[in-house]
């Protein structure tokens, strides 16, 4: 059943020369285990795809790894020591890297689990197909289950063995089965989905921060709209908290951000598909129970979607957009221009966004010490002056130095 694919020559796997990886596996491959990666990482590189973190799996135990990759020179963080996963550190990169395991025990949330050395064991007890793929140092490619390799080139979503059995296990994978579709975006396994049907229910059990990191990735794909919709026809939206006539809006709007080649930000994306107002975005962070950075995020996109839609939008130029973007944000700015295009001509609006992305945020040039070298008293009228100061500067299109800012200071 395991199929072994060479992919040392492959160019989407030439990450696999990095200096700091290398440093990895030797040091982790020793006195008989063995490290190798594995999940996102394969995956995209498979199909081509740009890969974000390197997780790996390894035989050696979490103590093991742990003083092996101290004698390294790595960072050891204990990031899930009870399942077996240390994060090692070295030189500003980061690898996941847990023990191999096999469930012993679960409760639709969360796994007990054993520690092991049996790699087609590890790969049985993962959620897809496409999940399940492990690359060693040699740049093999390993596919214990026979189809990953098949249904990753496929981009075909699919559980390992029996989904009903996969599901029950950690109702999350209901959500993840989802967001892997969003992502990938060609087919998923009928079967599997009507055992996400079939077992909904079983997401009461989730907590409301896995159930909302799950769906902000999962707005983000570029197939976000067909996963949304299939959720919809499954009955899946009252479970997660969005709005049914919003699904339809999103498609337009992920629409409006392809067409302008602005793709949508996570931010962008929750409120294309939760709506735009301040109201809105705080009711979905409250029920997601999701950080305050993200909820200002949103909240930041939603006073400049309010300001647009009381401006004068349809001729706004460049330089307007400028001022937004250094108030609120470049990305702030691409997301609101992709959620309110209303009927500027596309064309017109492409160009300035393109200007927008190649535009590098300009620095203000004046500081608290030089208000006080030229004569402002330190205190609040000195935080009142540098506000003034700096929306001259804004207002002048960032042309003014800092020589005629504070000539305007000190004339003052």
């Amino acid at each position: 059943m395991t199929s072994i694919l060479d992919v040392c020559e492959e160019p989407h796997f030439s990450w696999r020369e990095d200096a700091c990886l290398k440093a990895l596996f030797a040091a982790l491959n020793r006195d008989g285990d063995e490290v190798r990666v594995v999940g996102g990482a394969v995956r995209n590189s498979l199909i081509g795809l740009p890969i974000g973190d390197i997780d790996c799996a390894t035989t050696a135990l979490p103590s093991e790894t742990m003083e092996r990759g101290r004698e390294a020179g790595f960072k050891i963080v204990p990031t899930g020591l009870e399942h077996g996963t240390l994060t090692l550190v070295k030189d500003g990169q980061s690898y996941e890297v847990t023990s191999l395991r096999a469930d012993v025990e679960t409760d639709g949330r969360r796994a007990k689990v054993a520690f092991g050395r049996d790699w087609t064991e590890d790969a049985a007890r993962r959620d897809f197909t496409m999940n399940a793929l492990y690359l060693d140092a040699d740049g093999q490619l390993y596919d214990y289950l026979g189809s990953g390799i098949s249904d990753t080139k496929a981009r075909r979503v699919r559980f390992i063995g029996k989904a009903e059995e996969r599901i029950r296990e950690d109702y999350l994978r209901i959500l993840r089965f989802f967001r892997f579709y969003a992502q990938y975006g060609h087919a998923f396994h009928c079967t599997d989905y009507d055992a996400c049907v079939a077992l909904q229910d079983g997401m009461k059990q989730l907590s409301a921060e896995r159930v909302g990191v799950e769906m902000i990735k999962l707005v983000q794909g570029e197939f976000g709209y067909s996963a949304l919709e299939a959720m919809f026809d499954g009955g899946f939206l009252g479970q997660i908290g969005l709005k049914v006539p919003m699904i339809k809006r999103f498609g337009y709007y992920q629409s409006q951000s392809v067409m302008l080649g602005i793709p949508l930000s996570s931010t962008g994306a929750l409120m294309a598909v939760n709506g735009h107002c301040r109201e809105s975005v705080e009711g979905l962070m409250q029920a997601w129970r999701q950080p305050n950075r993200l909820r200002d995020a949103l909240v930041r996109r939603s006073a400049l979607l309010e300001q647009i839609s009381t401006s004068d939008f349809q001729t706004a130029e460049l330089q307007t957009l400028k001022q937004w973007a250094y108030r609120y944000g470049k990305d702030t700015v691409l997301d609101c221009l992709a959620l309110q295009r209303l009927d500027r001509d596309a064309e017109d609006l492409r160009e300035l966004c393109q200007h927008l992305q190649q535009w590098d945020l300009p620095a203000f040039p004046v500081k608290g010490k030089d208000l006080i070298a030229a004569g402002v008293t330190p205190g609040p009228e000195m935080g009142v002056r540098l506000s003034d100061c700096e929306a001259r500067w804004v207002e002048s299109g960032f042309s003014l130095g800092k020589a005629d800012l504070l000539d305007g200071i000190s004339s003052d």
